[in-house]
């Protein structure tokens, strides 16, 4: 019998402006064998599945978590998860640095959006609202890190925000 896949569950400043958001993520295989695979490191099953997916990415071994935030989610990510492997949950961050986090939404606000424009108080939060139906806005570390102005520019042809120097 394999090993259990280690699930991690933790809390995370980025994000949502409370900064305290729960966030579950689990190895890249054992998250592929259970939702598919796609997009940039294969996170596309998972994202398509929750409309988002955030991916973790320890940089001296080179692996690769993959999971979702919101504790909804994080409960419904364990638990199909758990319904397909034997897993073990583990109540701390993986050792492993934000590497990016996607979001996807159905309606389009604005062509050339800025952060400010996309509403909300933190528009830098709120801004993947206005991707189109099949549109996926990957957004860096650098946004968890809050580089980004409210008036940052959203590049159209890559869903890319420009960071303040």
């Amino acid at each position: 019998m394999p090993p259990p896949c280690p699930v991690y569950l933790f809390r995370s400043t980025g994000f949502a402006p409370s900064g305290d958001t729960v966030v579950s993520v689990a190895p890249l295989e054992c998250v592929v064998a259970v939702y598919g695979n796609g997009g940039v490191i294969g996170e596309g099953g998972l994202s398509s599945s929750f409309g988002g997916a955030a991916a973790f990415k320890n940089d001296v071994s080179g692996e690769y978590f993959i999971g979702v935030w919101g504790s909804r989610n994080a409960s419904r990510f364990r638990s199909k998860l758990r319904a397909h492997m034997q897993i073990a949950v583990m109540k701390e961050a993986p050792d492993a640095r934000l590497a990016f986090w996607e979001a996807k939404k159905q309606n389009c606000a604005v062509s050339t959006p800025t952060l400010a424009s996309l509403g909300g108080r933190h528009g830098q939060r709120h801004w993947s609202a206005a991707c189109g139906p099949s549109s996926r806005i990957i957004v860096p570390a650098l946004l968890a890190s809050r580089r980004l102005t409210k008036h940052s520019p959203i590049s159209p042809n890559t869903g890319m925000a420009s960071v303040s120097s």
